[in-house]
């Protein structure tokens, strides 16, 4: 355990640490007395092995974690992570019973309000669009593919409709059969959002996940940002994914299911 964080924020004393091994994510234990001992959360962390070395802060108002999102050896998308990187702040929440959550720093999201254009460049036929909705049939493999992305963009949507066993999500740096070779993965079965730099994801192991059971849920509200090979998706102001992909931007993206049922509403971007 390494670059813990101890500060007292709203009557709550929080302590945060990074996990070194075996899973590099940030935990944090909360409590109302030092000397009563720390309560661990129902989710004892923020992001995935992302999101590195954070290290919370406040103003007295508002509390945030600041940590870094690490490069790749070699500035490879298929390798693993390195020390150092970017800087990477999430705001924290708190609730009533203590716990934190992490969202999109509000300033962030307010320097990104030039709304583009978004529809598909390219889809597979059983796929259906209609206003900003994407209905996905259920079949094999599908995927609507979008232009490119350069600079910072802030991409939201919500999914909806899926079952408790359903995959889908985003992929990116499309290739010559629109499969992603940079794909994050919404995977119900599993209760996890999963991160692969291949484009094998029946067959190979997520580079990062993090636990989400999300298969009851009516819908999922995602708010991401991609920002020079930094991408960090917010999830229902839940929870926060954080991965280095550095062919996220200059190259094609889109949104995919495999074997899986799912409508794409609202879908927005902004720069």
């Amino acid at each position: 355990m390494e670059c813990p964080t101890l500060l007292k924020y709203k009557n709550k004393w929080y302590l945060s640490f990074s996990d070194q091994w075996p899973n590099r994510i940030v935990h944090y234990r909360f409590t109302d007395d030092l000397k009563a001992g720390f309560k661990k959360p129902q989710r004892d962390f923020f992001d995935g092995n992302g999101f590195y070395a954070g290290r919370m802060e406040t103003d007295g108002e508002r509390l945030f974690i600041v940590g870094w999102n690490g490069t790749k050896v070699g500035h490879a998308d298929d390798a693993e992570y390195d020390w150092g990187g970017n800087m990477v702040t999430h705001e924290l929440i708190q609730a009533k019973d203590g716990s934190l959550s992490p969202v999109m720093v509000n300033e962030v999201e307010a320097s990104m309000t030039n709304s583009l254009a978004v529809a598909p460049e390219k889809m597979t036929e059983s796929i259906k669009s209609d206003d900003n909705t994407l209905n996905f049939a259920g079949e094999e493999y599908e995927v609507a593919g979008f232009k490119k992305l350069l600079g910072s963009y802030i991409v939201s949507g919500k999914f909806k409709n899926f079952d408790e066993n359903g995959m889908f999500g985003f992929a990116f740096n499309l290739d010559s059969e629109n499969v992603g070779k940079l794909n994050i993965v919404f995977n119900a079965a599993n209760k996890r959002i999963e991160f692969y730099n291949t484009d094998n994801i029946m067959a190979e192991v997520p580079q990062s996940y993090v636990d989400y059971d999300f298969g009851k849920m009516d819908e999922l509200d995602v708010k991401m940002v991609i920002a020079d090979g930094v991408v960090s998706m917010y999830v229902n102001n839940d929870i926060v994914f954080t991965e280095r992909m550095y062919l996220s931007q200059g190259l094609e993206w889109g949104i995919f299911s495999v074997k899986s049922k799912v409508s794409v509403e609202d879908l927005k971007v902004y720069k």
